[in-house]
């Protein structure tokens, strides 16, 4: 199931996203986005608003959950990579909470890990559509209608899970001895980080 394995770049990247060539990661501990190369060493390194935590490109843009140092109070911001900076406007999570994030090609989606849910939410951030979850979820993402879940079934263990069109429940499709973070689909596998490890992961079944 795994595919290959990388040391990360930093000891607090737990977000990742893929543009289509490339690899990003965002650092929670420096509060700092970084484009990766080929080797998944650092290429360029953003300062970020806050703490990164999940991350999905979103057509061109790429989205961002900042949580506070103050009060750890989560919300979105998005960084055009073309630019190298972060757009002025932004918008609170939903409960002020969320971890990770999904692009269906239409609408953002946010991970609530110990809600064990994930919301479809509309352009002003306001919730679309909740799917409940059987488990915490740490990370997933959409290939086509298909959403894939990197998901925490028992401490310390992670799984990697679907929920296709028109099914009641997920359903788990391979378990990692490992507490993994991220789902980003590179459209061959996915890369998922150790959440406090030193590794990367690409993982497929």
């Amino acid at each position: 199931m795994i595919l290959s394995h990388h040391q990360k770049p930093a000891l607090g990247v737990i977000g990742l996203a893929f543009d289509g060539t490339r690899l990003w990661a965002g650092d929670w501990e420096e509060s700092a986005v970084y484009e990766l190369d080929e080797n998944l060493a650092i290429r360029a390194s953003h300062p970020a608003p806050g703490r990164v935590y999940g991350m999905a490109f979103a057509d061109d843009l790429l989205c961002a959950v900042i949580g506070r140092a103050d009060s750890d109070d989560r919300s979105i911001h998005r960084f055009n990579t073309e630019h190298s900076s972060w757009e002025k406007q932004f918008f609170k999570c939903p409960d002020a909470t969320g971890s990770h994030l999904a692009w269906d090609g239409g609408h953002l989606w946010l991970g609530q890990r110990y809600e064990k849910r994930v919301l479809q939410l509309h352009a002003d951030g306001s919730v679309k559509h909740t799917v409940d979850l059987p488990w915490e979820v740490t990370g997933f993402t959409w290939r086509g209608a298909t959403l894939w879940l990197n998901v925490r079934p028992q401490k310390g263990i992670s799984s990697l899970a679907t929920l296709a069109p028109g099914a009641g429940a997920p359903d788990v499709v391979g378990a990692l001895d490992a507490s993994l973070a991220s789902l980003a689909d590179d459209g061959a596998g996915f890369w998922t980080a150790e959440l406090r490890g030193e590794r990367i992961l690409r993982i497929t079944l």
